[in-house]
């Protein structure tokens, strides 16, 4: 397997299964038959759910005809029951909580899935919708249905996302995404994994860039910001080292690639504090005679409780932020006693400019601010 998304090893394990199979069907209308002893029929789908609370590491197989009810495979919150295999096929809503599977496939036109642990998941989409919450999922497949319907919705709320795969023309009306973690970095450990013969999580770049771009031509900014977003990490991990990798990384570091639009403006703070510290203590002088000073200005004279060096320190802090080269002006009011932190109230002012603009990014593009 080699590289994997970060986290795949613990959702490999927690869905490991070794029991045998048996498969369970949910079907309208008595008289069905069959040889194969180990397939049941249950048109009762709280008989179904008291027998699933009794089972673990099996592998369910779930059917139903156009007249049947809501599949609803609904377990306790106290027990989660452990499949190898769910399979359900149905024209009626799909309804799964409480589970940990290895995998699941399912085509029908409503999922609603919730509160489970799936290594794999594959889901056919049709006119219907596909809800999933409270979730973490290995690899999760959104496939078009041969008719090629558009969805109705299709919403992620409070989970985590090793690998999303999803087809190059999305067919929905709506995609929310709420509080979902996208994995984008490799695990350290590179030995060899099996998993076969089911797909292996990878991180797949191109699937936000078709996120991306069914968002652009359906007006939604969120979804857009997310997906670039998203896209940018990933390929920050794939990217050669060298340039590329250096302003992705700077990028990540001080933005989040603009997922994250407070975090320039924390880090703008923060320097700010370290050199209105340093100033402090490497000691400044005013530019203006004593007897010039008007106003507030008074404030920035020599105390004996050094609340005027202070004073100096966040007046220099503040005038370096806004303008890096003003440490060279005649006008400049502070000035830093020391010749090497005049050169870094250079690279601090250049730096906060840098937050603010990162900031002032991510609210244009979340927004669509022109």
């Amino acid at each position: 397997m080699g590289k994997v998304p970060t986290g795949t090893r613990e959702l490999l394990n927690k869905t490991e299964s070794s029991r045998p199979i048996l498969r369970l069907r949910k079907a309208m209308g008595g008289g069905h038959k069959g040889k194969d002893v180990s397939v049941r029929y249950y048109t009762d789908m709280i008989e179904l759910n008291d027998l699933v609370e009794t089972l673990t590491d099996h592998t369910l197989e779930l059917l139903t005809d156009s007249n049947s009810g809501a599949l609803d495979l609904h377990l306790s919150d106290k027990k989660c029951g452990q499949f190898a295999k769910i399979t359900a096929t149905s024209g009626t809503p799909v309804l799964l909580n409480n589970l940990t599977s290895r995998s699941v496939i399912i085509n029908s036109n409503k999922v609603s899935i919730a509160n489970s642990d799936i290594f794999n998941l594959n889901v056919v989409l049709s006119e219907g919708s596909i809800t999933l919450k409270n979730c973490t999922v290995g690899v999760l497949n959104l496939k078009h249905s041969k008719a090629g319907q558009d969805v109705e919705r299709i919403s992620l709320n409070d989970c985590k996302i090793l690998s999303l795969l999803l087809p190059r023309e999305i067919k929905a009306r709506d995609v929310e995404i709420k509080n979902v973690e996208f994995v984008s970095t490799y695990e350290n450990v590179t030995e060899e994994l099996s998993v076969d013969p089911l797909p292996q999580p990878t991180l797949d770049r191109a699937s936000f860039g078709f996120l991306h771009d069914w968002a652009v031509k359906a007006g939604n900014s969120e979804i857009a910001h997310l997906a670039r977003g998203n896209e940018l990490a990933i390929e920050r991990r794939i990217a050669t080292k060298g340039l590329e990798r250096f302003i992705l990384s700077l990028w990540y570091i001080f933005g989040n690639f603009g997922l994250s639009p407070m975090r320039p403006i924390i880090w703008m703070f923060a320097a700010m504090i370290a050199m209105c510290a340093i100033l402090f203590c490497t000691g400044t002088s005013l530019s203006i005679p004593a007897d010039e000073l008007v106003g507030w200005r008074h404030a920035l004279q020599d105390t004996e409780d050094y609340s005027g060096a202070l004073a100096r320190a966040a007046a220099g802090t503040l005038e370096g932020g806004v303008s890096p080269l003003s440490v060279f002006s005649s006008r400049r009011m502070i000035i830093p006693n020391s010749e090497w932190i005049a050169g870094l109230q250079v690279l601090y002012g250049y730096f906060c400019i840098a937050m603010f603009l990162l900031f002032g990014f991510s609210v244009r593009r979340r927004f669509k601010i022109s």
